[in-house]
């Protein structure tokens, strides 16, 4: 069968995220790369422990392996690491690999049941490297935290996972108290409990990821005691004057914020944290951002990374976890949907340029390497510009010495996550974005997938249901009263976002405050009832300072009289500069 009904226009309550205006409705040249075959690609070559050839296996047995009470494994941050060969390796990219082939609908069970040789028992703590201690990096010792938690949630009949996200939880809610919530600072050692700091830079976002395992563990074992811990996390961000990101952990206080002003009736600045993950202003890692515009004759924008370094340098780890974890937010906070819906679009795009088989040979590092002639893994990065090419397919491993090949497993081992989150229809560059497919938080919710025209003209998708009433949680209501089962013809009027709930065939709608609910599970968290928090407007402090600027004469400045504005690279950075100024009638100079 096939049903019928016109949308209205797209609702006034959408918010941009500035960062992602200036990507391109349309970005060109436009390719949508089959995500679900490159995923199963990647776990066909890093899981095959027979195979041969050059730098092959890309995974190994590991005998004495901690934790376990049988051999473990590993497998290379990058092709051709061959001094990790026998080791473990970084939790990153095992558990990495992990997850991304399991939200690809792969049954990893029988490897997933070795991670916890990642586990520091004492801390209760899963960190990169077995037998590692925390006290070197907060992202480092919280990233493999989340994931191994969200890895775990989906075995789960795994009953030692679940102890040990427990473990996770309670670990991380203990140091944020010893921290008191200050979170400005490198890491924090479990030994000392004390805070750790090396004078060159802090690592901020880590409040993000503390308070997404808090809240991770309260939805799941109903305890009220980590939802407040979660808030006081939040609080640590929702303090801040300045961008938190250090690495990759932002995105996860985000999402955590945006379910708690969803279900909760919090009052977070959602608005603000969603900025913070895009725009490269953080003075924590100069740069760190999403980067936008072309590189070549490729529109690029949407790809995460720095923006700054050689012009710009995007990482596919960087990449795929934030798509994994901010495209749900729009499922809390629809008000989002079209400026992410257009983000995904664009990343998803750019993100196949990652891949030995979207460039020329002469654009990439790796050209000879045959070990993966179907382009599974991806390359670590890609450069703006290297050796005159633009854009490039590399990494660092290769220019420093830390393996024969740029291909990076620690980041393309999450494609699979993009596998489970995007999905073609029958409209070129309109996408099924699924927003539960990597929203690990343990909620409740049905089958949700948003849509996003990018055309100046109407367009129709064409959507499959099988006898469930189809809410767009943008419009608040029902697009069908009666059960669909067969094709529903959705109508979309240009860059107009929709969210197609799959509601019961039966069962009445209730409200509670912002949201709308049958059976007891949210279908529109934002139903214009009570409206969620506005962006709020800050009004940046006046830092500007006077300076004493000579007059040139003859167009020549005495310098030596001009007074310097220093500049430095912020937290971290190495740079230095220091600028002077003349003047004269026809120039500043």
């Amino acid at each position: 069968m096939i049903h019928l009904l016109a949308l209205a226009a797209l609702p006034s309550t959408q918010l941009s995220i500035p960062r992602i205006d200036l990507l391109p409705d349309r970005p060109k040249p436009y390719a949508l790369r089959d995500w679900a075959a490159t995923a199963r690609e990647f776990d066909r070559v890093v899981f095959d422990e027979s195979a041969k050839g050059e730098y092959l296996p890309l995974i190994w047995r590991v005998p004495g392996a901690p934790n376990l009470d049988r051999p473990g494994f590993g497998l290379p941050s990058y092709v051709g690491k061959e001094e990790m060969r026998a080791k473990t390796g970084e939790g990153i990219a095992a558990m990495g690999a992990l997850l991304g082939s399991t939200a690809a609908g792969i049954d990893k069970r029988a490897w997933v049941e070795l991670t916890p040789q990642y586990l520091n028992p004492r801390e209760g703590t899963v960190l990169n490297n077995a037998g590692g201690k925390s006290g070197s990096s907060f992202w480092y010792e919280l990233l493999p935290s989340v994931v191994f938690t969200q890895l775990a949630s989906r075995y789960p009949t795994w009953t030692r996972g679940r102890t040990i996200s427990k473990g996770v939880a309670d670990a991380w809610g203990s140091a944020m108290n010893a921290l008191n919530a200050d979170f400005d600072h490198l890491s924090y050692s479990f030994e000392s409990k004390k805070p750790i700091d090396n004078g060159q830079w802090k690592e901020p976002d880590a409040a993000a990821a503390v308070a997404y395992l808090q809240l991770f563990e309260g939805l799941r074992s109903g305890d009220a005691k980590y939802i407040a811990a979660t808030r006081k996390a939040l609080g640590a961000m929702q303090r801040r004057a300045d961008n938190p990101t250090y690495e990759i952990l932002t995105a996860y206080g985000a999402l955590a914020a945006a379910y708690l002003n969803a279900e909760r009736g919090d009052r977070w600045d959602v608005p603000r944290f969603l900025d913070w993950c895009f725009d490269p202003t953080s003075p924590n890692r100069v740069g760190w951002g999403m980067v936008a515009g072309r590189w070549g004759s490729y529109d690029v924008g949407g790809l995460m990374g720095s923006t700054n370094d050689g012009g710009g340098y995007a990482f596919a780890m960087n990449t795929f976890i934030n798509l994994a974890t901010l495209a749900p937010v729009a499922r809390y906070d629809d008000r989002f949907s079209a400026s992410l819906g257009k983000w995904v679009l664009n990343a998803t795009n750019a993100a196949r340029l990652f891949y030995k088989d979207s460039l020329p040979a002469s654009h990439q590092s790796g050209k000879d390497w045959p070990g993966d002639p179907k382009a599974g893994i991806a390359y670590e990065a890609l450069w703006k510009r290297w050796e005159g090419k633009s854009p490039y397919a590399a990494g660092d491993a290769k220019r420093n010495g830390w393996a024969k090949e740029d291909f990076g497993l620690y980041g393309g081992g999450y494609v699979g996550l993009l596998a489970a989150l995007v999905h073609p229809t029958n409209v070129p560059e309109i996408l099924r974005i699924d927003l539960r497919a990597t929203d690990f938080l343990p909620a409740k919710g049905y089958p949700t997938d948003l849509y996003w025209n990018p055309y100046d003209v109407p367009k129709t998708v064409l959507v499959k249901l099988d006898g469930v009433r189809p809410y767009d949680s943008v419009a608040n209501r029902f697009l069908s009263l009666k059960a669909v089962r067969g094709v529903y013809r959705l109508h979309l009027a240009p860059k107009q976002a929709v969210q197609v709930v799959q509601v019961p065939a039966t069962g009445a709608l209730a409200y509670s405050r912002n949201r709308t609910v049958c059976g007891g599970v949210t279908i529109d968290a934002n139903n214009g009832r009570v409206p969620l928090p506005p962006r709020i407007r800050r009004v940046r402090k006046d830092e500007s300072v006077a300076v004493g600027v000579p007059r040139a004469i003859s167009g020549k400045v005495d310098w030596a009289k001009a007074e310097p504005i220093r500049l430095t690279g912020g937290n971290g950075g190495t740079m230095r500069a220091e600028l002077r100024f003349g003047w004269d009638e026809r120039a500043l100079y």
